[in-house]
């Protein structure tokens, strides 16, 4: 039996994390630099060169655009897992 690999990845940075929002909204995107720590860590990943590489993502926007970036590097598609989500703290 071989030994499966599960790497867990935080979504890049969005306006929110800047600004030190707790509960950012659901539909918050990535900012530019966020989309370049996202191809950032695709590349990273490309380059482990993972057999058989799955790509899991939370509904929330910046962890699907961060979960794209590494599925596109990767070759495969994205899917997305209602049940992963992070919690709710307010504003």
């Amino acid at each position: 039996m071989t030994a499966s690999r599960l790497f867990l990845v935080r979504h890049a940075q969005t306006a929110s994390n800047v600004a030190q929002t707790l509960g950012a909204a659901p539909d918050d995107p990535l900012d530019s630099l966020g989309e370049r720590q996202a191809r950032a860590v695709a590349a990273h990943f490309a380059a482990l060169r993972l057999p058989d590489p799955r790509v899991y993502t939370s509904p929330y926007r910046r962890a699907q655009q961060t979960a794209q970036a590494i599925a596109e590097a990767l070759g495969v598609s994205v899917t997305p897992l209602d049940g992963v989500q992070e919690f709710q703290t307010g504003t």
